[in-house]
């Protein structure tokens, strides 16, 4: 063991190598993202075992032969070689498994901080092996000494020099600081010497212009404007949001007591009750925060409007024993806005307001102005003038030149980061109020500060490019992007978006050109035009065809159906449900079940509940063991006051599918009125496994 930890240090720099290579062959497309960085780990891995059962065997046969060659190592000492090599695995290779790593630069900057352990029994194993292979070596050089192989005078010498070389081999680490640039590029310079990206981070917001100008030198070049940005007014509010802007400030007011009036609240964690807590015991004095029952009603907004279509989901929805459950990281920060929404309004009167953005906050964009490195958070409504606009460009033409003049910048990650990810939210403001020419600059300046930000490449795409059918512009930054990050497979997925959007809107101009010359079109190519439509987000016009295409005589019940799907998959329910009837009319004896239950779900939607019974009749006759399929026929008969069809449906349901039925059940309103009555009959008839019946209750 003593051996093969020496032969580990070696394997390691070879296993790196290796792995390395892996790496780059297994990047790209057409390959799963992270399966490079897997295999890389997992072959460094092996080399390293290897080394060690090779020097334990082949040093212990050598020992066995030697005797001034043996360990003394007592069984303290080998358990914790042990525990160090069975630590090291699991905290390397396993975790890279449970970790489920993707390889991309944005996930190795989040996943390094889980393998900071790893590395450091990795860095005890390099010591061990210096210490152990100079230990080595010194008594292999008495033993050629005490043989005569070698001479006494050249023992001092080589000693000395093997003394060195270990010396130096703790200078490889600060070699590679400085000359790798790879490493500095995806890892960050490890030194801090000259970093004070911090400091402006929080400084230059809480005090806008007069921070900035206070720290430039004589010589360098000053701000476009000595006024902008002007400070936080007195006692503002100030929503944080990435991790640097909850941090970096929460710094600035408590302990640097930079500015200790302005009121610090995360906008990411509003949702969380125990963070409300602190927040209510921090500023429930002077200023309003939401109570616990505010934060229970800012819950049921959200369900309530998803469930109303009046906001997008952006997260699943569960009920558990009878409860809503929300999960997803979207889905939580629009909880957390309605109720930054909730502490604005009522301290809008008193205070001043101001956001760096994490996630975009969709109700704030017509109250947002340019701030300096943040955005205001106005009262009222508020168009940017083109005063305040000018001054935004200025200040960032300024700014990013200042940033990248400084030499520690593009050697310091959070900060390209973090500055990048504040340019981006303005940009993204510009965007939302249609200013794309002012938005396209700002991404771009985003980009310059840091070229591979997955927000500042995709949102210029998406926000500005795309919306004015830019398409090759974005291809060729989507090229540089993934380039630059072959493992992020979103990239690729991306530029292979928009190449399909280009060849549908040739599709769509080719066949409207067609319909132009010969004032017709012909069924399947009017279907095509309308699925190239669709797949371009113009649900209206793919409509209007697809209806023309319906009222065609002829036209086989296959692509009926398909029309059908199609509308209902546009929200166009009535006409759905009209082109449903014609199906109906022709349905075939063989029809699949599951074009049936799409024909009622179709019905479902347009809301005619007395056009799903046949289809749904029919259904249950080819699949009579589905219990949704009875509870749908179920909530059907009750709603009809179908009193007897209601009762044998459910006890069909509630027999197939028991305890799932039956919390089902509870969740229906229709169903839990009129179940009672069923539940109690079929206690009496015997035990159904179905769990909170028995002889007591129901």
């Amino acid at each position: 063991m003593t051996a093969g930890i020496t032969l580990a240090g070696v394997a390691a720099v070879v296993g790196l190598f290796v792995a390395k290579g892996i790496l780059s062959m297994m990047s790209g497309p057409g390959v799963m993202p992270g399966t490079g960085a897997k295999v890389g780990a997992l072959a460094l891995a092996l080399i390293i075992l290897a080394a060690v059962g090779t020097g334990w065997f082949f040093f212990r046969r050598w020992a066995e032969r030697q005797v001034d060659f043996r360990s003394d190592m007592d069984m303290v000492t080998q358990q914790w070689l042990i525990s160090t090599t069975a630590g090291f695995l699991v905290m390397s290779v396993l975790l890279v498994v449970l970790a489920n790593i993707k390889g991309d630069l944005q996930d190795m900057f989040i996943q390094k901080v889980k393998f900071i352990s790893s590395h450091g029994l990795f860095a005890i194993w390099i010591g061990y092996g210096l210490v152990f292979g100079l230990a080595v070596g010194n008594r292999l050089l008495k033993a050629l000494v005490k043989r005569g192989t070698l001479p006494a005078a050249l023992l001092k010498p080589l000693r000395a020099g093997m003394l060195c070389a270990g010396l130096l081999v703790a200078a490889i680490p600060v070699y590679e600081n400085y000359t790798n640039e790879y490493l500095v590029f995806s890892m960050s310079g490890a030194e801090q010497n000259g970093h004070d990206f911090g400091w402006q981070f929080g400084n230059y917001q809480l005090r806008g212009a007069d921070a900035i100008t206070e720290e430039l030198e004589a010589d360098e070049e000053p701000l476009p404007n000595p006024l902008f940005p002007p400070a936080m007014e007195p006692n503002a509010i100030f929503f944080g949001g990435t991790d640097p802007g909850r941090f970096v400030p929460t710094y600035m007011i408590y302990s640097a007591r930079v500015r200790p009036d302005v009121f610090l609240i995360t906008q990411n964690a509003l949702a969380d009750n125990t963070y409300m807590n602190t927040m209510r015991d921090l500023y429930g004095n002077p200023i309003w925060i939401p109570t616990p029952d505010d934060s229970a009603r800012a819950f049921q907004i959200y369900v309530d409007e998803v469930q109303a279509g009046k906001r997008p989901k952006n997260a699943d929805l569960t009920i558990e024993n009878g409860r809503v459950q929300v999960s997803g990281a979207l889905g939580v920060m629009e909880i957390n806005g309605i109720l930054c929404d909730m502490i604005f309004q009522k301290n809008k009167a008193r205070h001043a307001f101001y956001i760096e953005e994490s996630y975009v906050i969709n109700w704030m964009f017509p109250y947002l102005t340019p701030h300096g490195l943040i955005m205001k958070i106005n009262a009222e409504r508020t168009p940017i003038e083109r005063a305040t606009m000018q001054d935004d460009m200025m200040f960032w033409d300024w700014y990013t030149r200042h940033l990248l003049r400084a030499p520690m910048f593009r050697r310091d990650l959070p900060a390209q980061k973090s500055f990048s990810k504040l340019r981006s939210a303005i940009a993204g403001l510009y965007a939302a109020r249609g200013m794309l020419g002012e938005s396209e600059r700002a991404f771009q300046e985003a980009r310059t500060l840091y070229p591979v930000s997955p927000e500042a490449n995709f949102r210029l795409i998406q926000e500005v490019l795309l919306r004015q059918a830019r398409y090759a512009e974005a291809i060729d930054i989507l090229d540089e992007y993934n380039q630059r990050d072959p493992n992020n497979g979103r990239g690729f997925d991306f530029a292979s978006f928009i190449r399909r959007v280009r060849e549908t809107e040739a599709k769509v101009r080719e066949l409207t050109a067609k319909a132009q010359a010969s004032k017709t079109l012909a069924p399947d190519d009017a279907f095509e035009l309308a699925m190239a439509y669709r797949e371009l987000g113009q649900n209206e016009s793919a409509a209007t065809y697809l209806n023309q295409l319906a009222g065609l005589p002829n036209l086989s019940v296959e692509r009926l159906f398909e029309i059908g799907t199609l509308l209902g998959s546009l929200k166009k329910h009535a006409d759905a449900a009209k082109v449903m009837d014609s199906v109906m009319a022709r349905l075939p004896a063989n029809v699949p079940p599951e074009q049936l239950m799409e024909i009622v779900r179709v019905y479902g939607e347009a809301g005619q509940p007395d056009k799903m019974i046949v289809p749904l009749s029919r259904y249950l006759q080819l699949r009579p063991n589905d219990w949704n399929a009875w509870l749908d026929m179920a909530t059907l008969s009750a709603m009809r006051q179908q009193q007897q069809q209601m009762q044998y449906a459910l006890r069909k349901a509630l027999e197939l599918g028991k305890s799932q039925a039956l919390q089902r059940i509870q969740e229906n309103g229709v169903l839990r009125q009129v179940a009672g009555p069923v539940l109690q009959q079929m206690m009496q008839q015997g035990p159904v496994g179905l769990p909170g019946l028995g002889p007591r209750g129901q």
